[in-house]
């Protein structure tokens, strides 16, 4: 019985020399990849770009004659994989009964991907159980989207080229900004803090629209947060401290005075600042600011 896995290694190989790309073997399997692929050097670059190296890439081979379309993959690996700047892969082959390559699958760690990856890392990291990541497993899925035209070099670089068009250090730089990004669009972390109904809760609201530069509030506690998951422990814990914000308007307005609806007015242009705080507190303490020069 053949080793599918060294099969599909050998297969790739095969492809990376039809198509001209110079492959280079990781004979002990601890990192996350099998290979790293470079493309050839271009011979007519412009001027401005002398300085680009071409482009590099990590991949990851599955050999396998099963036709499910997914697979569990060590979550050490796949964070290797994610993390590392330059363009990374896996390549599905799915083999006959003959061990003959049927079809070849190129899945890409693109934004959505790597996002899921550090997903799974953060919600394993912050979990109550502690694991470890080689003993924990994520599944990577891939279908039509993925399929390359033959398995074959020449498809095989089409499809590369495909995901890392452009430059290689434009897509690093892409990528590293992803990587510090992905999993705050919600925000970096959430405050908690008690300010008592009263002249507290009112110097809160005059803080807000930039009529006091500070407040002291109680009970300070703050977690780190990404992807929706907040850290185990938190930045800060007091039982007192001081908050101010920075104040912008929300927008410009007209402001008009009349003595009745039919008589001519006075217009002025001002500043509109609304309190951020204004739908958790009482009516009472609802406030808006306009700033303007009007007489």
């Amino acid at each position: 019985m053949s080793d599918l896995g060294n099969v599909g290694e050998a297969d790739f190989k095969k492809w990376c020399h039809q198509a001209d790309l110079a492959v280079n073997v990781a004979f002990v399997d601890k990192t996350g990849w099998d290979f790293i692929v470079e493309f050839p050097l271009e011979s007519s670059l412009a001027i401005r770009d002398i300085h680009t190296s071409p482009i590099q890439c990590k991949v990851q081979v599955k050999s396998t004659k099963s036709r499910r379309r997914k697979l569990s993959i060590e979550l050490s690996n796949l964070k290797r994989l994610a993390t590392d700047p330059k363009p990374a892969f896996i390549v599905f082959i799915e083999y006959d009964e003959d061990d003959e390559a049927e079809s070849a699958y190129l899945v890409h760690f693109d934004e959505e991907l790597v996002s899921r990856v550090l997903k799974r890392l953060h919600e394993i990291e912050q979990g109550e159980e502690v694991k470890k990541l080689n003993e924990t497993t994520m599944t990577v899925k891939y279908g039509e989207q993925n399929k390359m035209e033959f398995a074959n070099g020449r498809s095989l670089k089409k499809e590369i080229l495909s995901c890392v068009s452009g430059r290689l250090d434009d897509y690093v730089e892409k990528k590293l900004m992803h990587l510090k990004t992905c999993g705050y669009e919600s925000g970096a972390g959430k405050l908690t803090f008690k300010a008592n109904c009263g002249e507290d809760l009112n110097s809160l609201v005059e803080m807000s629209l930039g009529l006091r530069d500070q407040v002291e509030i109680s009970n300070v506690i703050g977690f780190e947060e990404r992807f929706g998951i907040p850290a185990k422990q938190p930045f800060t814990n007091e039982d007192r401290g001081f908050l101010s914000l920075s104040v912008e308007p929300d927008g410009e307005c007209i402001l008009i005075f009349k003595e009745s609806k039919l008589s001519p007015g006075l217009s002025f242009r001002a500043s509109l600042y609304k309190s951020p705080f204004n739908p958790g507190v009482p009516d009472s303490y609802k406030a808006i600011r306009l700033k303007g020069s009007f007489f």
